[in-house]
């Protein structure tokens, strides 16, 4: 998948084409061939603000061009932040002015709706758009849920299970998850126990990052949980298969030039 500004276009992963039975081409209404030649940015976990906007106009002026055919993507985001210069030089982080310039876009396109990630589930009518979280952050809940929510738009937070629970104050508390988790728009999916790259663990404890993980949000929550969302990216057969048995109806990856 490629990457917008602080957002990556978040795909599902295979493991849940696979569950269904069949490969859906992953091409949206946001591709753009000119990404593939923005290796730096493989490189390099930082760029300015100038970069960042950049690539946001790019992708508003290709999107114009694009076939309104039934085309969907994820849009995935990590921290949003208030900066005094109006910008961030993270990769991770975007702007809240910034953001807000996003979504209000993204309403402004009167054939684009935007969906919960549990649309994946049956065939998809039109262009869809879903918006992801990951990690978990305070910010989350602070500063985005107000913003989507004041325009009625879902949006999923895959939350890192043991951040949480050690109420490490960078990240939401279950205080907050639980009142986000009540609303009919949020969707809360497991982003792991602890982060780390699930491809390079023994099979033990890729279980337990998975299934625990699981089993923790759907205690504190009272839903099930369906939804996972790889650490960094990463999986292989050994990690779509300890999701299927753990119970999980689908998967989320993002990565560069894919």
């Amino acid at each position: 998948s490629n990457r917008i500004t602080l957002c990556a276009i978040h795909r599902p992963s295979s493991a849940y084409n696979e569950i269904r039975g069949k490969t859906r081409r992953q091409e949206g209404w946001l591709s753009l061939p000119i990404y593939s030649n923005l290796k730096l940015f493989e490189f390099s976990k930082e760029m300015n603000l100038t970069q960042k906007r950049l690539i946001t106009e790019v992708y508003k002026l290709k999107s114009l061009y694009r076939k309104k055919s039934a085309q969907y993507r994820t849009l995935m985001y990590h921290s949003i932040v208030s900066s005094q210069n109006n910008g961030s030089s993270s990769l991770w982080e975007i702007d809240k002015k910034l953001f807000i310039s996003h979504v209000n876009y993204l309403k402004s396109i009167p054939y684009l709706n935007i969906e919960p990630i549990d649309k994946l589930k049956s065939p998809i009518k039109g262009s869809c758009i879903s918006i992801t979280l990951d990690d978990g952050y305070r910010d989350a809940y602070e500063k985005v849920s107000p913003i989507l929510l004041s325009l009625g738009f879902p949006f999923t937070i895959f939350v890192i299970t043991s951040f949480i629970k050690a109420g490490r104050c960078e990240y939401m508390d279950e205080k907050m998850l639980k009142e986000l988790a009540c609303n009919p728009l949020v969707t809360i999916g497991s982003h792991s126990m602890n982060h780390i790259c699930l491809t390079g663990i023994s099979q033990q404890s890729l279980e337990k990052e998975v299934i625990e993980s699981k089993k923790y949000l759907e205690e504190l929550l009272g839903n099930e949980i369906l939804y996972f969302s790889y650490p960094y990216g990463k999986y292989n057969s050994a990690t779509k298969s300890a999701l299927r048995k753990a119970g999980y109806k689908m998967a989320f990856s993002s990565n560069f030039n894919a």
